[in-house]
């Protein structure tokens, strides 16, 4: 059989070859939104097209964090000046009149899925006078809880969700560096031996956190001690520390993702850089020089092939890297059409209708058996492979632009 003539045959609908989690609601270019804190204003980037499109969506005051919701139909964005968060609408890039309250002074947002439902977790600091989590069920746009943090942490900057939607991670700016976990499960601080996480030493000031793809590892950046420390999120205990001279300085965001060279971390720093690691064995690959002031906020685009990067300058831009050479990439940097970008989130992969571009080899014997490359983009989610109304005998996500399968007997 012609493995290729069936493989066209079934894409003429592309999900009834491999079938997604979830919904399939963004059939359009993945979108970066970025938040313009100067500006109260959040600015969209077509990220297949590399270009700003719509004028900026006015939200709340000072918008910063923003994260989409687990089917990309909402981003929740987080006003630090009016203690609130906005909802965009991503069909039409409406604002839902619905106003969700916060306490005092939220700062950055991420979101979920739980036992529970679909959750997002807001941090709020106010110069020591308030240190909570707000919990919002974003299915609903309805307050869940708020928690209190100030018992482990103080101004908790940066959150991240793992991806079982089990554990949260709220990163303290404080001398401690203290990380706090919550339990998303009962939406409770863990607490006993070992809780808070200390990074150990008088001035570590955490900034940003990521965690690897599949959820066993988190990655803290320390702007006091020039560091970034690796959470075991098992154990939630620190697996290494990653400090060698030169590497980072006053480190800030940072953002992981599997690009064609590996699974990779890109931190901003204070200096104006951008410094990549392989977390494979967290040594040091390259220093991006974007050429643009004040780096803060970044994320990888859905396949994994860029990263964009919001300069908090006051004359507002975003970076592009190519992370499959880490360059700068032709035509940045990009006016937001905003001042003091602050944070990036752009379309979730799981929510984009699956690309193919290749398959290799295209040919094999209807006895089946032939281990076959699908090669294309947006696969992140697959749960089935089929060949014409046959499933694959077996399939390996190998990444979201790489699927192994094998075929079956015809």
């Amino acid at each position: 059989m012609n493995l290729k003539q069936l493989f066209t045959t079934t894409l003429t609908v592309a999900s009834l070859l491999l079938a997604l989690q979830g919904h399939l609601v963004q059939a359009a270019d993945p979108v970066a939104y970025v938040s313009n804190a100067g500006s109260s204003t959040v600015s969209t980037f077509n990220v297949t097209t590399n270009a700003f499109f719509g004028l900026p969506i006015s939200v709340g005051n000072s918008p910063f964090g923003l994260a989409f919701t687990p089917d990309g139909s909402k981003v929740y964005v987080v006003n630090n000046g009016d203690s609130s968060v906005s909802i965009i609408n991503t069909a039409d890039r409406s604002v839902s009149p619905t106003t969700i309250s916060t306490d005092n002074r939220p700062f950055d947002i991420a979101i979920g899925s739980t036992i529970n439902g679909n959750y997002a977790y807001v941090t709020n600091f106010d110069n020591a006078l308030v240190n909570s989590v707000t919990v919002i069920n974003t299915d609903t746009d309805t307050l869940v809880t708020t928690i209190d943090v100030n018992s482990q942490t103080v101004n908790p900057i940066a959150i991240a969700i793992t991806p079982n939607g089990e554990k949260v991670y709220v990163v303290g700016d404080n001398t401690l560096g203290h990380i706090c976990v919550i339990n998303a499960n009962n939406n409770t601080l863990m607490t006993g031996p070992g809780y808070p996480i200390s990074p150990g030493g008088l001035g570590a000031f955490p900034q940003g956190i990521a965690i690897t793809p599949l959820g066993d590892e988190a990655y803290v950046t320390l702007s006091g001690s020039n560091s970034v420390v690796v959470i075991n999120t098992s154990t939630d205990t620190i697996s290494d520390t990653i400090n060698q001279a030169g590497f980072f300085t006053q480190p800030s965001k940072i953002a992981i993702g599997q690009t064609t060279n590996g699974l990779y971390a890109y931190v901003t720093n204070g200096d104006t850089t951008i410094t990549v690691i392989d977390t494979f064995d967290n040594s040091f690959v390259i220093s991006i020089a974007p050429g643009q002031t004040a780096p803060t906020g970044l994320a990888l685009t859905p396949d994994n092939s860029e990263v964009i990067v919001a300069n908090s300058a006051i004359t507002g831009t975003i970076s592009i890297i190519n992370a499959n050479n880490n360059t700068v990439a032709s035509g940045s940097p990009q006016p937001t059409g905003g001042n003091s970008p602050r944070h990036v989130a752009i379309t979730p992969a799981s929510t984009l209708t699956p690309v193919i571009t290749s398959i290799s080899p295209n040919s094999g014997p209807t006895t089946g058996g032939t281990s076959v490359t699908i090669t294309g983009n947006y696969f992140t989610g697959t749960t089935a492979v089929n060949f014409g109304s046959t499933p694959a005998s077996s399939f390996t996500l190998l990444s979201s632009t790489t699927i192994i399968a094998t075929t079956p007997p015809t």
